[in-house]
């Protein structure tokens, strides 16, 4: 199956999907809301927000490119 976008990294496939669904209301995922008890889905427009968020949050930490991060903790759409 060829890709939906051209990429050769993480980050610049997230930014072309992005750009691509933006002000679609595409969902980029779903995940089970356990305190409503039902599917919930995360538009393109929500995730890439979120992406900058933590990359700003990142950046300030300073953590800059090729820096290495690792993330430990259970499957969630926070991540």
């Amino acid at each position: 199956m060829p890709a939906v976008v051209d990429f050769e990294t993480v980050p610049q496939m997230i930014r072309a999907l992005a750009a691509r669904y933006a002000g679609t209301g595409q969902a980029a995922l779903g995940y089970k809301d356990k305190a409503i008890k039902a599917w919930t889905d995360v538009s393109w427009d929500t995730l890439y927000d979120e992406v900058l968020t933590v990359a700003a949050f990142l950046y300030g930490r300073g953590v800059r490119a090729g820096d290495r991060v690792a993330l430990l903790s259970e499957n969630r759409p926070e991540w």
